[in-house]
């Protein structure tokens, strides 16, 4: 069984945008069988400093093309693959 850890995952930092969350903890919201990654990289972009995203995909290729979209545009996201 996997169980993920998100708070050892996203380090806990101070809010960067109006209406974050203060304290400096921010929501973890999931993304389950994320595709391609396209919708998911944009709202990690959209929400910067407001909630940390992360996506759970279950194809190889489809890992590999959101790691590539993660990697190219510089996004800040969780990119999990079960088992």
């Amino acid at each position: 069984m996997l169980c993920i850890q998100f708070l050892q995952l996203f380090a806990l930092e101070e809010p960067e945008q109006e209406g974050a969350v203060s304290g400096g903890k921010l929501p973890v919201k999931l993304e389950i069988c994320s595709g391609f990654g396209e919708w998911v990289i944009e709202q990690a972009k959209a929400e910067a400093g407001v909630a940390n995203w992360s996506a759970l995909e279950l194809r190889y290729d489809r890992c590999h093309s959101i790691f590539s979209r993660m990697v190219f545009e510089a996004v800040r996201c969780a990119l999990c693959k079960p088992e």
